[in-house]
Parts: C-alpha cells; structure tokens; sequence
C-alpha cells in the first residue's frame, strides 16, 4: 500500500504541489486582502465621515444665514407693528374726541333748535289776555254762587 502511495505521489505530485501553492496564494491572498480592504475601509469610512461633517457644517451655516435674515425681517415687522398700533391708538383718541365735539354740538343744536322752536311758537301765538275781574258790589257773592 505503501508503494501505491508512492507512485500516486510520483503521478500526481506536481498536481498535487501546485494546488498547494495555489491554495496558499488564495488564503494568503484572502488573508491580505482581507486586511488590506480593512485599512481601505477605515480611509473610505474616514472620509465619508469628514463629508458629513462639512455638509453638516454647510447646511449649518446656511440655516445661520436664513434665521439671521428672518430675524432682522421680525425685527422691522415688529417695529411697523408697533408704528401701526401707535398710530390706531392716535387715530381712536381722535375719533373719540370728534364723538365728544359732535354730541356737544348736537347738544348744542338740539337746545338751539329748542329755543329757535319756542320763539316761534311765542311770536306765531298771540298771547290770551285775562280778562278784567268782573265788577261786583263789596258784599254780593259772585253770579256762579247765586244759583241761578
């Protein structure tokens, strides 16, 4: 058996020598790439890390950017605010001052208009003179209590 063995190995030991060789190429190669992709990956991690960063810090920036504009565009909405109000508030005080003139004048109008009223009713009515007391004698009583 022994011999058989040799001669199987003396047929086929270049084959099996070569698929040997080539078998350890494979593992070492698999090994090395192995660890070759690992330092590969940290760098393309590395790098994909730091393009965050920088789109981070980007987007940041222009977030800053538009917050400051809205915040300057709030500042002078609130100033015209606070002009509109001051100036509705004005506006009130004058239309209730001019409510105040007008129902004096009314007041007025209404007790000149009143007094217009009588002075014609005066000068349109003649006046009703009472008559002279009846003349009667110092101790006869009045004709409405003779009874007759």
């Amino acid at each position: 058996m022994l011999n058989r063995i040799k001669a199987h190995l003396r047929v086929y030991g270049r084959h099996i020598e070569v698929m040997a060789i080539i078998g350890a190429l494979l593992l070492g190669g698999g090994v090395g790439g192995y660890m070759i992709g690992r330092v590969e990956m940290a760098d393309v991690i590395a790098r994909i890390q730091a393009a965050n960063v920088a789109d981070i810090d980007r987007i940041q920036a222009t977030h800053k950017e538009n917050v400051s504009a809205i915040a300057g565009r709030l500042d002078e909405i609130s100033a015209r605010l606070d002009s509109l109000v001051d100036r509705q508030a004005m506006a009130v005080d004058e239309v209730g001052e001019a409510a105040r003139t007008a129902k004096q004048a009314a007041s007025t109008a209404r007790g000149a208009a009143t007094s217009a009223a009588r002075a014609a009713i005066r000068e349109t009515v003649t006046p009703i003179e009472p008559a002279p007391p009846a003349q009667h004698e110092p101790n006869t009583p009045p004709e409405w209590l003779d009874g007759g």
